[in-house]
């Protein structure tokens, strides 16, 4: 069995005394590996393949693509492939991702995507175009100037640069035509919206408002993208909001119905073991018991 390796923030990250770090690889086969950073990838030249643990995707030039921390991932199959990781760690910078999350876009390329990549067969991926490309290459040149100088306020300047360059990526994400992009945008907004409002007593109708959608076209989008349905996913995410929940001993299971955004008790416990296969009470003995 092939080892899988660990690319560590500890050697790669923080010996540089930086909270993001640009690396430029003219990319071979190499190993699968795993790390516990974030890494913004932009494919600069050629083409080739990303693998991950269950999947092959093909890769080519002006792709840019966000690999969470410990995915399993590499490369094969390279032509001419030549790319730059942006490697960086969110807890780390001294400004917050999140205030970019106004751009809809930034959800869909740094949350959204990573999360549904094997659901959606990769095809949701951001490309720029050739100016957009030349642009952003600048950008990361820049960047490394200024770290590479170290001139007073290389700091500064240099993490303002990475502002910069994350937002201009966030923005044309929010604005490519491109038919895969603008459903993964659409898709993300709203679940954005769901994700912000799950303990609140949100409807179908409001979510595909968020994305001026009509409530077939929202169904089918989270059907096509996520083979489930909007609701689905929102009781998805109150159960799994009322399993943390219901490890507090103070709370009753109708507290947790409620704080979990479920405005019946018996409607709760039935779709919770509906997805757990347990009830409510049954998963909170058990989990007490242990």
């Amino acid at each position: 069995m092939e080892e899988i390796l660990l690319y560590s923030k500890k050697t790669l990250l923080e010996p540089f005394n930086m909270p993001f770090r640009i690396v430029y690889y003219h990319q071979e086969l190499n190993q699968a590996h795993y790390h516990d950073y974030y890494e913004l990838v932009v494919i600069l030249n050629g083409y080739g393949k990303h693998y991950t643990k269950n999947k092959q995707y093909p890769v080519e030039q002006g792709d840019v693509f966000v690999i969470h921390p410990g995915v399993v991932h590499g490369y094969c199959d390279p032509v001419n492939l030549s790319l730059v990781n942006i490697l960086f760690d969110p807890d780390k910078l001294n400004f917050a991702l999140h205030d970019l999350s106004d751009i809809p876009g930034y959800f869909a390329l740094f949350e959204a995507e990573p999360k549904l990549r094997e659901k959606s067969n990769f095809k949701a991926k951001h490309t720029l175009n050739f100016k957009q490309l030349t642009f952003v290459d600048s950008l990361l040149h820049q960047i490394q100037m200024e770290i590479t100088s170290m001139t007073a306020g290389y700091r500064l300047v240099s993490t303002a640069l990475f502002q910069q360059l994350i937002a201009y990526i966030a923005r044309s994400y929010s604005n490519n035509e491109e038919k895969h992009s603008s459903r993964m945008v659409q898709l993300s907004i709203m679940l954005k919206f769901i994700e912000e409002n799950f303990t609140k007593n949100i409807s179908l109708e409001q979510i595909a408002q968020k994305s001026n959608m009509s409530i077939s076209t929202a169904n089918r989008l989270f059907n096509k993208l996520l083979h489930e349905t909007p609701i689905k996913y929102l009781i998805r995410l109150r159960i799994n909001h009322a399993v943390i929940l219901l490890k507090q001993e103070d709370l009753s299971i109708s507290d947790v119905a409620y704080r979990s955004g479920f405005q019946d008790s018996n409607y709760f416990s039935l779709q919770f073991k509906k997805i757990s296969g347990i009830s409510p009470a049954r998963f909170r003995k058990n989990n007490l018991d242990g």
